[in-house]
């Protein structure tokens, strides 16, 4: 568990744009916790994460996310890991009734570890009303990440 701070004030969001517009520090605090579930079938590790931040100057003052994170599970591919995760953000009553709800992600992962130095893992979320703008369609995100290791291994 935690807590931050920013040292510069912001915006209240309730006056973002105005001329004089009064400002406040942004701070939180947040828990987060990640356990093994399972070892029988390689390391199943669930993971969750809560925070809840100043409502008159951040967008989302409450968040949760969670998931699983499974590795080891195949003999012919030990270093391959697979994930499967959620996030929920929750608008700030300052913003009045123009934007209200919440934002929703859920997302899933796998990493090929193709061999000592090299790795490709692809991700794929689905977003359900991104930044809260009733005027987006929920988002489906594909994306690759590529890892490699040009400098010898220790």
């Amino acid at each position: 568990m935690g807590a931050w701070t920013h040292t510069e004030k912001t915006d209240l969001i309730s006056e973002i744009g105005l001329p004089d517009a009064r400002r406040e520090r942004s701070s939180g605090v947040y828990l987060r916790g990640e356990m093994l579930v399972s070892d029988k079938y390689g390391e199943l590790s669930a993971f969750g994460r809560f925070g809840l931040a100043r409502e008159s100057v951040n967008l989302f003052p409450r968040f949760a996310s969670g998931g699983l994170y499974w590795r080891e599970f195949s003999d012919k591919r030990p270093d391959d890991e697979a994930g499967a995760a959620f996030a929920w953000a929750h608008a700030s009553d300052s913003l009045g009734r123009a934007v209200t709800g919440e934002e929703v992600a859920v997302e899933l992962t796998y990493r090929w570890q193709v061999n000592e130095r090299f790795s490709v893992q692809p991700d794929i979320q689905y977003v359900i009303n991104p930044g809260l703008n009733p005027f987006i369609n929920n988002a489906l995100v594909a994306e690759i990440r590529i890892e490699g290791q040009f400098l010898p291994v220790t």
